[in-house]
């Protein structure tokens, strides 16, 4: 956790380059790869940074490296999208987060969106209804479990960086 520490802090100093910097060295380094923990931070510095670009790059970057996301990280992930005003990305990961066609590649397996809700309430105020609407029919269709919210007691989906007791003999930091 002390790297996603150092990313966040990093992120939050407006310094996201040596953020992202310090990830890639110890990555080259001492053949760690970061864990979904670390790449959410990234994620999230990018967006503090107005970064939006550079947020999708690091996504496919982690797809690319066989990282496994989660709930919290599309949320994360959508969340930024939103903020920096790019409502139509959101929805691109929302699709990517339940392996629906997406503009954007997906890891292995539905992980879904912590905070559905809450989500697709601010992307049709920002003018994507039918979008919303479109993304969750499909979702019933395929009768794919969707909504609750951020902080509800649903349990959030983990994967094995976020499973403490996973065991899982690959170095990841």
């Amino acid at each position: 956790y002390t790297l996603s520490i150092l990313v966040k802090l990093l992120g939050n100093a407006r310094r996201l380059g040596q953020a992202l910097q310090i990830v890639e060295d110890l990555s080259r380094q001492h053949g760690l790869r970061p864990n979904i923990q670390v790449y959410t931070c990234m994620i999230h510095a990018c967006f503090q940074n107005k970064r939006f670009e550079r947020a999708l790059s690091v996504y496919e970057s982690m797809i690319q490296e066989g990282c496994r996301a989660d709930e919290k990280f599309y949320w994360v992930l959508a969340r930024g999208c939103l903020q920096l005003h790019h409502p139509s990305q959101a929805i691109e990961v929302m699709r990517a987060a339940y392996k629906l066609p997406s503009s954007m590649s997906s890891g292995p397996g539905v992980v879904g969106v912590e905070g559905f809700d809450g989500l697709c309430s601010r992307l049709k105020a920002s003018g994507e209804q039918a979008a919303v609407e479109e993304l969750t029919v499909e979702l019933d269709r395929r009768g794919v479990r969707h909504g609750g919210s951020r902080g509800s007691k649903a349990p959030i989906k983990t994967g094995p960086s976020r499973d403490r007791n996973a065991k899982n003999p690959a170095r990841m930091i």
